[in-house]
């Protein structure tokens, strides 16, 4: 038995308590493998104010971030409200722009892939790792690419997916099955940094592609966000987000499972901005940042912040970047 945390969810005028038990605590960085560690910091949940208390590394080597104690049941820190069980809640009007929203992003991903040299047909499949109730997927079937599937081991059961298919299962898992789904492209759409073993998420990944396929990832990077805000940043979301990687941590990675880089891009917005700063101010983001708000969409994308993350992204110091990768010797 590990030991047991707890901490208190606000919800309106009531408080929940939420415990849990803790997982084996590790000090190895999940990206290089180094065991040197330059600091350590405690961070607190920010986006639902569930507090609590959860230690983080900084890898001597690489500069990646981990938790070290993570709790064994995540499932608490992935409520109803998180945003990517919502889709149901939004007014049409913000259903649509959603959707618009989502539609944009699906071509931004299909023209990395193939400036990755990725062949995209209406046969390509797709498998999307972390899908939540199946937006981006939604979008690919609406462009024309009607052979996709979801994993998510934290969605609900009762979330509506609207017609998407959604395995509740880990990678891992569904790797290991007697015929497990074979992928042109296995994606991880800010998802890989929810798994306490990113090597093993990406070597089953690696086993679900079928010849010449492509991994697709999308991740927060450490880089000048982290160092502007700390704890407050907004992408090190503790304790939901287990580890998160430079770029060298990454190609580290990726380096060790024989996975070669093709093609990568940063893609931050205003939002390491926005968010980190109603951190430093003691809000939530759910209070800064009400969900399936038309308003809040409309803060992100015309905040003239927007010029600093292009810029960032141009320096690849945004946090958040994409990179394609492909199994060594296939291409």
């Amino acid at each position: 038995m590990g030991n047991i945390g707890s901490c208190s969810v606000r919800s309106g005028c009531q408080t929940v308590n939420v415990s849990w038990e803790w997982n084996e605590m590790r000090a190895a960085c999940p990206f290089c493998g180094d065991e040197r560690i330059a600091e350590s910091i405690t961070a607190s949940e920010r986006m639902f104010g569930l507090e609590g208390a959860f230690t983080y590394h900084r890898c001597g080597a690489c500069g990646s971030l981990f938790i070290s104690d993570a709790p064994a049941d995540l499932s608490p820190f992935y409520p109803a409200k998180y945003y990517s069980y919502t889709s149901d809640a939004r007014s049409s009007l913000v259903a649509f722009c959603a959707n618009l929203n989502a539609r944009m992003r699906a071509r931004t991903y299909l023209k990395l892939l193939r400036q990755s040299g990725t062949v995209i047909r209406s046969s390509t499949s797709f498998v999307d790792v972390g899908s939540g109730s199946g937006d981006l997927l939604r979008a690919l079937q609406a462009i024309g690419l009607s052979h996709v599937l979801g994993i998510d081991p934290y969605l609900r059961p009762g979330t509506n997916t609207r017609g998407i298919t959604v395995i509740r299962r880990a990678i891992e898992d569904v790797a290991e099955d007697a015929a497990p789904p074979r992928a042109d492209v296995v994606m991880f759409h800010h998802s890989l940094e929810h798994v306490l073993d990113p090597s093993a998420s990406l070597a089953a990944a690696a086993k679900l592609l079928a010849p010449a396929g492509a991994i697709l990832v999308r991740i927060p990077i450490v880089s000048y966000a982290w160092e502007r805000f700390g704890i407050n940043w907004f992408s090190l979301d503790a304790p939901r987000h287990l580890c998160i990687p430079t770029e060298r941590g990454f190609k580290s990675l990726a380096a060790q499972l024989n996975l070669r880089i093709v093609g990568s891009r940063y893609d931050s917005t205003s939002m390491q901005f926005l968010a980190s700063e109603a951190y430093e101010r003691g809000l939530t983001l759910s209070e800064a940042f009400p969900s399936n708000s038309l308003t809040t969409a409309l803060r992100v994308v015309l905040s003239p912040k927007n010029v600093a993350a292009r810029y960032l992204n141009r320096q690849r110091r945004g946090d958040q970047a994409a990179f394609v990768m492909v199994r060594e010797n296939e291409r």
